[in-house]
């Protein structure tokens, strides 16, 4: 083997190394969008919050009052056109992450990342919901039944954040175990 192509081959290498380790899943890492979690937005009414981003899907209450600084995640837009931003904060006595209307936040969605599906996964044993990716956010009323074919936004924290219609026929967003998909 010449000098030459062996010096290329080593090259190849070296970048496929520095690709995959740059690839693939570390715990922490969010896939699917870039978190953003730094970003505040002050809230100029009560804020409205749903399991995922719009009115279709489940009612989870109102929280705070005009003037409340939240945490923004990213933006996504409903059926209609319309931004809704994922916000984190707490409340209840838990961390939880939710969906507002972009018009309650001052913040422009197109200065947060877009979320856009990963994929298609099923279920592959029942898993309880959580507000958020990790035992540190509070549970949901929800459950992803195995068998469950769902649409996945984000893999963050070993967990993955997933949509699909309950048994019940309603439209939900939680954060399952990445282990179970």
């Amino acid at each position: 083997m010449s000098v030459a192509v062996r010096n290329r081959s080593l090259v190849f290498l070296a970048l496929l190394s520095v690709m995959l380790i740059l690839l693939s899943p570390v715990s922490g890492f969010s896939q699917g969008y870039s978190i953003n979690a730094g970003k505040k937005a002050v809230l100029n009414q009560p804020m409205h919050v749903r399991c995922g981003p719009g009115r279709a899907y489940t009612d989870l209450g109102t929280y705070f009052d005009n003037g409340t600084n939240i945490s923004t995640l990213t933006s996504a837009r409903d059926g209609n056109g319309n931004y809704w931003i994922q916000v984190e904060f707490s409340a209840k006595g838990g961390l939880r992450r939710g969906y507002a209307p972009a018009d309650c936040l001052s913040i422009e969605p197109g200065s947060l990342p877009a979320e856009s599906s990963i994929g298609q996964y099923t279920v592959s044993q029942d898993s309880s919901g959580r507000f958020g990716p990790g035992t540190d956010y509070a549970s949901q009323n929800v459950t992803a039944f195995a068998g469950t074919a769902v649409t996945v936004f984000a893999f963050e924290n070993n967990y993955a954040l997933v949509e699909f219609r309950t048994e019940n026929g309603n439209l939900v967003r939680t954060w399952i175990p990445r282990s179970v998909l």
